[in-house]
């Protein structure tokens, strides 16, 4: 395989990806040129949205290929998505993986990798395994027993030693939660996590937030951890950027940030759309695929050409309204969810086996709260615990329903600044949005989010400057 630069290797094979889906029912149904006529640039063909990619199988399929793997996904929108591949492409994509990983040996020491996954198949059914010298153990958070038997396969750092006796690359997959809750209980068996020599926590399925990497990191010292954007429907994932901590793809794929309402380029805020290339995808082909999540571009020179975006979250957890036809989000999901897990305050969600001697379970999940917004888009929304997005007014109002940690009632002063500090920083946020202003209102509960005992405390929140009257 003849070296090349990810923009000039992607260029030479997206014309053989566009003559390749002229053969699909789907795209030449749907092509925005001539009917003798293939389209030369990405940009003539129509995004597709998951509902539109899975609607109709048959017409996504090339008709002279079998499916050799079949998988499915149902990742963060719960919705199962079928993908069928055929031994052509899987054959390709070996192909391509055996030549970087020759490559890569001529000029470094490799040394095998052993991943302990936490992400479970019923997720991801069927993944594509990709080839390498490793060695993928899958571990349980889920459960108490599950967490136990997983510290007892990560403390045994004999486990595979590679060739010649090199200790191999030990590292920890799963999403944020799976990894606080395996973090979580070594600790509470009073192991030091140095000792278990892992090089690498890589976070999947959703971003790390700036509370949850503080606490990985600061109990697994020496230890990288890092964020992976995977999108499971296609091949090939993207790493963070060590200068600029934004993502960039493989060079199996071709991504773009189109516009939340059509098809053309965004400068900035828009939703990320996937093209996966030929021959890397030839039984279902998938040609700007529209992801669901929204991203922002940003600016870096480390890889030129090449899209570099930070991750705002899925786009039914992100609150947006609609200004002149146009969609504009308000604030991200993930630093909606930082803003709350910045209080103490903010009562958070338990995990499984997350148990401390003396207080028991310990709430180091998400944290416990809704938002609706009212006059915004249409739909639905999770985001934070349940998101909704309904009805019109004549101005939108976001409103963030949040329960505490603490007894409001009992504390009518901590709830009065926990009120205001969020109401601050939340209008701070959505002020900076463009687009007619927007209020926000938040209110806290006590007892429970989920309809046990909850009780509006709007009376127990005393006025600005009266935190003493209580």
């Amino acid at each position: 395989m003849t070296s090349v630069g990810a923009p000039a290797f992607r260029s030479r094979l997206l014309p053989h990806t566009l003559r390749h889906g002229s053969q699909i029912s789907f795209y030449r149904d749907h092509w925005k040129v001539r009917d003798d006529a293939l389209p030369d640039r990405i940009d003539q063909v129509p995004s597709v949205s998951k509902a539109e990619h899975g609607a109709d199988l048959e017409k996504m399929r090339h008709p002279g290929l079998r499916t050799a793997l079949l998988t499915h996904t149902s990742g963060t929108t719960g919705r199962p998505f079928r993908r069928v591949r055929s031994g052509e492409e899987l054959a390709a994509y070996r192909e391509y993986i055996v030549a970087l990983m020759d490559k890569r040996a001529r000029t470094t020491a490799v040394r095998p990798l052993l991943a302990f996954n936490a992400v479970p198949r019923s997720i991801h059914g069927g993944a594509l395994e990709r080839p390498g010298v490793s060695q993928q153990i899958a571990i349980d958070t889920f459960s108490k027993r599950g967490l136990a038997a997983a510290i007892d396969v990560l403390a045994d750092v004999s486990l595979f030693a590679g060739e010649d006796g090199r200790r191999p690359r030990r590292a920890v997959v799963g999403s944020p939660g799976m990894l606080t809750a395996l973090t979580a209980a070594v600790t509470a068996r009073g192991l030091d996590p140095a000792t278990l020599a892992m090089d690498e926590i890589n976070s999947v399925s959703d971003v790390l937030t700036a509370a949850t990497r503080g606490y990985l990191t600061g109990n697994w010292p020496g230890t990288a951890v890092r964020n992976t954007f995977s999108c499971s429907e296609t091949i090939g994932g993207a790493r963070q950027c060590e200068n600029c901590a934004g993502f960039f793809f493989e060079p199996t794929l071709v991504a773009e940030i189109l516009d939340l309402d059509g098809d053309e380029s965004a400068a900035g805020i828009g939703e990320l759309t996937l093209t996966e290339l030929y021959p890397f995808s030839q039984l279902q082909p998938m040609l700007r695929y529209r992801t669901g999540d929204v991203v922002v571009r940003q600016e870096c020179g480390s890889r030129p050409g090449e899209i570099c975006f930070g991750y705002l979250g899925r786009r039914q957890a992100c609150p947006t309204t609609r200004t002149d036809g146009r969609s504009r989000v308000l604030v991200g999901a993930v630093e909606l969810r930082e803003i709350l897990e910045d209080e103490p305050g903010v009562a958070r969600e338990t995990l499984v086996g997350v148990t401390d001697p003396v207080v028991g379970d310990m709430p180091l999940g998400p944290p416990r709260a809704q938002w609706t917004l009212h006059g915004g888009d249409t739909g639905t929304g999770t985001g934070i615990g349940t998101g909704t997005i309904t009805g019109t007014a004549a101005q939108p109002r976001l409103r963030v329903r949040v329960q505490t940690s603490f007894s409001p009632g009992l504390f009518p002063a901590e709830a009065g600044a926990l009120h205001r500090r969020l109401t601050d920083r939340l209008t701070r946020r959505v002020e900076t949005a463009p687009g007619p202003q927007v209020a926000v209102e938040v209110s806290l509960t006590d007892g429970g989010i989920d309809g046990l005992d909850v009780r509006p405390l709007s009376a127990a929140i005393p006025a600005p400057g009266a935190e003493g009257a209580a």
